[in-house]
C-alpha cells in the first residue's frame, strides 16, 4: 500500500509572489480595474445606464412573452395568449421607451412606499402602544419618500443610479487593494 504525501504550500515572504497565489493577483487587479471604469461610465451616462438596464430588462420579456403566447395559442388556452401578450407588451414597452418605463417604476414604487408609510404612521398613531413613535417615524419617512419618488422620478432615478456607480467604484477600489495585498503575500 502506498501513502499518498499532501501536497505542500511554500511561501516566499521576500519575494515577488507565492506559489500558492501565483499570479492570481494580477486577474483581481484587472477585475478591480475594469469595475472602477464601469463604475465611472454609470456616473458619467446615468441616463444611458438606466436607457440600457429597462433595454436589458426588456429583451426577456418580450422573449418570454413571445414564447408563453405562441404555446399557449397552440394549446388553445385563451388566458394564458393574454399573460403572454401582456409580458410581449410589457416587454416592447421597455425596448422602445426605456425611460418612461424607468420612471414608471419609480412612480410606482413610489406609490407603495406612500401607503406603505402613511398607514404605518396611521396605525401607530391610533393604537398609541408603548414606543409607538419608533413605528411613526420610520413611517412617516416612508410615505415622505414615496412622494418624492412620484413627484421626481427622474431626479430619483439618476440619484439611486449615482450610488449604485458609486458602490461599484468602491468595490472595485477595493479589488484592487486586495490585488496588491495579494502581490505581497
Amino acid at each position: 500500500m502506498v501513502q499518498q504525501r499532501e501536497p505542500e504550500v511554500v511561501v516566499v515572504v521576500s519575494g515577488r509572489s507565492s506559489p500558492r497565489y501565483g499570479r492570481g493577483w494580477a486577474v483581481v487587479l484587472a477585475l478591480g480595474v475594469a469595475i472602477v471604469v464601469f463604475g465611472l461610465l454609470l456616473l458619467t451616462n446615468v441616463w444611458g445606464s438606466v436607457r440600457l438596464a429597462a433595454i436589458l430588462a426588456g429583451l426577456p420579456l418580450l422573449v418570454a412573452g413571445v414564447v408563453q403566447a405562441t404555446s399557449a395559442f397552440q394549446r388553445r388556452s385563451a388566458g394564458r395568449v393574454v399573460a403572454g401578450v401582456i409580458v410581449l407588451l410589457l416587454g416592447l414597452m421597455l425596448i422602445v421607451w426605456p425611460e418612461l418605463s424607468a420612471k414608471g417604476v419609480a412612480v410606482l414604487f413610489g406609490c407603495a412606499l406612500l401607503v406603505w408609510g402613511a398607514i404605518t404612521t396611521i396605525v401607530a398613531v391610533v393604537e398609541r402602544a408603548a414606543g409607538w413613535l419608533v413605528l411613526a417615524a420610520p413611517g412617516a419617512l416612508l410615505a415622505l419618500l414615496g412622494l418624492v419618488l412620484i413627484a421626481w422620478p427622474g431626479i430619483t432615478i439618476t440619484f439611486l443610479v449615482m450610488l449604485i456607480g458609486l458602490n461599484v467604484i468602491a468595490s472595485g477600489i477595493w479589488l484592487i487593494a486586495k490585488a496588491l495585498r495579494l502581490r505581497r503575500v
